[in-house]
């Protein structure tokens, strides 16, 4: 099967929805033909040495750029054309294409040239969606043959504007994959590389810090523990805070906490040593502001190294089997109070709980997202057999 992805994102671009396609992509090219039509952007060689050809050819995203898209559609002559929304990554795009479906122009387009393939779109977190957005999303649900969702939350949203034949749903893999150092010791890992004690009380955070992922929660619960008689650190997997208005009002909220010396900053971490990094704190604190669901790539890559995790719930969003899990520790949003308290039970509990092994790594898959993803596009194919 050809496929052709069209998306703003791809990396380098730092976007965890261009993260999402070039990993689903790594897997369908095992099998399949993949085209990435994207942003103007350095491309790496590794990528035609797995068998996906990208195309960086989007100077500016606008209603002229879809005619340049669908050439080159009609150059590949693909079975199925994928689009994915939202990708958040900050390229040029004009006002009226941001409020255009996706799918419209170049349905159009490739009607009147009689080179019309199946159309399939990858719908990330349309629960949050702003009211501008929405019916931007749902004309394009109408439009495509079928739809992949991400979100458990969207499930029943989406099914109330188009045929729940069309829905199909897919969990998302980890960004980070698992690497396993036969040398790896915790306890050396904790004292020669992050210069605290094998006691010490450590606690991950993950992901990007903005003001829906409740990072100055955390800061402020860490504040309230440091009233109390444990020994602890925050370790932050990834780059350091920049120079941005939130991230200097972060700054600005660990030098008012006198949190300074508990917080680690790992910096940019590759791939191999980053399982090191993810395997080393006895909990991760992730106080989303929307509660934890089944696409939360944050979540989904301490789960699959095996971590306990202190997120938040939402009634109707957060997923029931999240609740079931004797690794995760689900509380309401905006609660600073109870991250210390929990993590205080947590520091007790801290060797039962290492004991403990869930079949994640088996759930959060990117080989069964991208059956998913298969099985979407098998689908869209034979609706017009």
């Amino acid at each position: 099967m050809r496929i052709c992805y069209v998306t703003s994102a791809f990396p380098p671009a730092v976007c965890g929805v261009g993260d999402h396609i070039a990993l689903v992509a790594q897997e369908l090219a095992k099998q399949n033909e993949v085209f990435i039509i994207t942003s103007k952007i350095e491309v790496a060689s590794e990528w035609a040495e797995r068998n996906i050809c990208v195309l960086p050819i989007i100077n500016v995203w606008n209603i002229f750029s879809w005619f340049k898209i669908c050439k080159e559609i009609i150059k590949i002559n693909p079975d199925i054309v994928h689009f994915e929304y939202p990708t958040l990554y900050p390229v040029k795009r004009s006002k009226v294409f941001q409020l255009v479906p996706l799918s419209l122009i170049p349905k159009i387009i490739l009607a009147l040239k009689r080179k019309l393939p199946k159309f399939v779109i990858t719908i990330h977190e349309f629960y949050k969606s702003n009211i501008l957005a929405k019916p931007k999303i749902i004309c394009d649900a109408w439009l495509c043959d079928q739809i992949i969702i991400v979100s458990n939350a969207d499930i029943a949203r989406l099914s109330k504007f188009v045929s729940p034949n069309k829905i199909n749903f897919s969990k998302v893999g980890s960004n980070v994959p698992v690497y396993f150092n036969k040398n790896y010791q915790k306890e050396i890992f904790k004292k020669e590389i992050l210069g605290i004690s094998a006691e010490t009380l450590l606690i991950g955070y993950f992901g990007f810090i903005d003001p829906s992922k409740g990072f100055d929660i955390l800061l402020k619960a860490l504040a309230s523990l440091s009233e109390k008689p444990v020994d602890y650190r925050l370790l932050v997997i990834g780059k350091n805070l920049s120079d941005s208005p939130y991230h200097q009002k972060m700054k600005s909220l660990i030098n008012a906490l006198n949190l300074s010396s508990k917080i680690i900053f790992s910096g940019y971490v590759k791939d191999e040593k980053a399982s090191e990094y993810f395997f080393s704190p006895d909990v991760f604190v992730l106080p989303y502001q929307n509660g934890a669901t089944w696409n939360r790539s944050s979540m989904i890559a301490p789960l699959i190294h095996h971590q306990n995790i202190l997120t938040t719930y939402v009634k109707g969003i957060t997923p029931e089997e999240f609740y079931q899990s004797k690794k995760l520790f689900l509380i309401e949003p905006n609660n600073s109070k109870k991250i210390a308290e929990k993590l205080i039970e947590i520091n007790s509990r801290k060797k039962e709980l290492s004991s403990i092994k869930e079949n994640w790594p088996e759930i959060f898959s990117w080989e069964k997202t991208a059956q998913k993803t298969m099985e979407a596009c098998d689908k869209a194919l034979k609706k017009s057999a």
